[in-house]
């Protein structure tokens, strides 16, 4: 989203705080994501680079960035880090584990001498208030984070788009792999501290398809409709570079609620739309 809005938006900065992952590989993540082709073969005599992640790292730890650089201009393997220079400048990732005074401070800072577009927070049940009242709950503590947020972006007047992680009690049952806002359950009204909720399944890590066993949906790879949530094939499972996302807008205040399945590129990190060419033939795997 961050590198898309980059390239709608041209003039503008946006900002990308991570509380799980170091600056460096976020950094190395979008590099990625602005290949447009997958490292073709690993290097010589090197094991474990497995993923075209693992092998920009070893890029960046075996080579002198002037030579990435002159192999970006050359090459269509390192053609990601053309692209990501291109539009590097304004987008600024921050790793420092702010609480959440200190993270509208910072927010603040750059508002005031930058043309903010939108902020990404990854995420939202790694922010902490600054000073915890003992008498609150941490589901008091997150709902009170999201209406200092809700506040501040209404204040700016540009998006805050937040990564949560969905909370299910693991069990053996299709209700586990769905999608819905019930399973945040580390915020008190989900629907209230926010205007749209989009919910994420990766099939190739799921055990059902379907989002939800209440809906009626509808996937491309089968020719009915679904009115409770299928065992997931075996064929989604596999370490083919392909796999399938399931989006689904879980709360929207002012529209639609539609889902939609997507190709996920694993190597190049990339969501793009499902076309008819990606599907598998009967006994084929998905996205040969």
């Amino acid at each position: 989203m961050i590198l898309n809005m980059s390239h709608n938006y041209p003039e503008k900065h946006f900002l990308y705080y991570s509380y799980g992952e170091f600056k460096q590989d976020i950094e190395i993540k979008l590099i990625n994501m602005c290949g447009e082709t997958p490292f073709s073969k690993a290097p010589d005599n090197v094991e474990g680079i497995n993923t075209n992640f693992k092998r920009w790292k070893y890029e960046f730890k075996t080579r002198e960035i002037n030579t990435l650089k002159d192999k970006a201009e050359k090459e269509p393997e390192y053609k990601g880090l053309k692209n990501f220079l291109e539009v590097s400048s304004r987008i600024h990732v921050i790793d420092t584990n702010y609480n959440i005074t200190d993270l509208i401070d910072s927010i603040r800072a750059f508002n005031s001498t930058l043309p903010l577009c939108a902020v990404f927070i990854d995420y939202l049940q790694a922010v902490r208030l600054k000073d915890v009242p003992t008498e609150l709950s941490r589901q008091q503590q997150t709902t009170e984070i999201c209406e200092i947020l809700v506040e501040l972006s209404h204040e700016m007047q540009f998006p805050f788009i937040v990564g949560a992680q969905l909370a299910a009690e693991e069990k053996n049952i299709p209700e586990y792999d769905m999608l819905s806002v019930d399973y945040l359950k580390d915020i008190g009204d989900p629907k209230q501290v926010s205007n749209l909720i989009i919910g994420l399944q990766n099939y190739s890590k799921s055990r059902f398809i379907g989002s939800n066993v209440n809906d009626s949906f509808k996937s491309r790879f089968y020719n009915y409709t679904f009115r409770n949530a299928e065992k997931m094939p075996e064929t989604f499972k596999d370490n083919h570079p392909n796999t399938v996302i399931l989006a689904k807008v879980l709360s929207n205040r002012s529209g639609p609620e539609p889902e939609v399945e997507l190709l996920f590129n694993k190597w190049l990190m990339k969501i793009s739309h499902l076309e008819d060419k990606h599907l598998p033939k009967k006994g084929e795997k998905v996205g040969k």
